[in-house]
């Protein structure tokens, strides 16, 4: 609790006289403010509750409309008030009152005959803090929630081990395996180290065990066989988390599908083995070349003779259209070109 803030405190007890010795115990501690709202039944309690939200709830279980229980358990149902700390007060103990208390989420349980200053300031002050704990823990829960609905791949707490068991696993998994993250967690259904490649299995296993010797992150390429039967290609980063001690606890990361890329890759290594074929078959074409000077038939690489046309036509895209020139028109047409 702060002491700079003043602290509102809704007070619901038919008992004017109960209501009085309430804020009279914890007006006794001057080192915190509050500001008190009273109400004598659960109707009034609701309708101080719309008007103004309070920091903790001090609720007799006997009301004149309803019991504190029954009452504390529709704060609970409602979105608006489930987080506000109730504590609730009986006139005698009971083990029934207590068990139904716990199980609605009150906060703390005290019978009025052994109810003093201290007891109450300790209890109102434990409510707030750990109702406050609660807020900021489900506040940081929801931006780490939101931070890894919007990272394009798994998020993941696995234990250290070969089997690589899932304590976390968020749901971008399934796009990429196919299965929902639950049948991992715990190896519940399957294992995730289960859906690595065959063929990767081995390798993942060396470079696993590099990784984890060193206390620097890592990071490992592989195939997995998803539910389809498709095989995919993931790039997973790991980062270790140590205690105090130095221990390894776990490892937290990130499981990427990267099968797009690695068909790019596969396709840019094609056409990169493709032009380089092409350029050697054109350096080929560039360098000398064994023509017989008599029949000018050229020898190719393995020693055979081939017709120009043919030897061209293999190392190139080139396609041949035949007629005749001048000179050789009159040599073997000398009736009709001589004239």
């Amino acid at each position: 609790m702060n002491k700079n803030i003043e602290y509102k405190i809704l007070i619901v007890d038919d008992l004017l006289e109960d209501r009085e010795s309430i804020k009279r115990f914890l007006s006794k501690p001057i080192e915190f403010k509050y500001h008190f709202l009273e109400a004598e039944t659960g109707e009034q309690a609701l309708e101080a509750l719309n008007n103004c939200k309070p920091d903790c709830i001090i609720l007799d279980y006997m009301l004149p409309d309803v019991d504190g229980v029954n009452f504390a358990k529709q704060m609970n149902d409602d979105p608006r008030f489930n987080d506000i700390p109730i504590i609730i007060l009986t006139g005698r103990g009971s083990e029934e009152i207590a068990s139904r208390s716990i199980k609605v989420g009150i906060k703390d349980y005290i019978i009025k005959d052994n109810m003093n200053s201290e007891t109450l300031t300790r209890s109102v002050r434990y409510a707030i803090d750990e109702a406050h704990s609660d807020l900021a823990f489900r506040d940081s829960e929801r931006r780490y929630r939101t931070l890894v609905a919007n990272i394009p791949g798994a998020v993941y707490r696995c234990a250290a081990g070969p089997d690589w068991t899932m304590e976390f696993l968020s749901d971008p998994i399934k796009e990429i395996t196919g299965y929902p993250a639950i049948d991992f967690i715990n190896n519940s259904v399957r294992s995730y180290a289960g859906l690595i490649h065959p063929d990767d299995r081995k390798m993942v296993e060396e470079e696993t065990a590099k990784g984890l010797s060193g206390k620097d992150p890592f990071v490992l390429e592989y195939r997995i066989v998803d539910s389809s039967g498709d095989i995919r290609f993931v790039h997973k980063k790991a980062q270790k988390m140590f205690n105090e001690q130095g221990e390894l606890l776990w490892l937290d990361g990130v499981i990427f599908d990267i099968s797009k890329r690695k068909h790019i890759e596969s396709q840019r290594e094609k056409l990169i083995k493709d032009l380089e074929k092409a350029l050697a078959t054109i350096k080929t074409l560039k360098g000398f070349i064994p023509i017989c000077a008599s029949c000018k038939k050229i020898r190719d690489d393995k020693g055979f003779w081939k017709s120009v046309e043919y030897y061209i036509k293999e190392r190139s895209d080139v396609e041949f259209t035949h007629s005749m020139c001048p000179d050789c028109n009159k040599k073997y047409y000398p009736e009709i070109f001589n004239k």
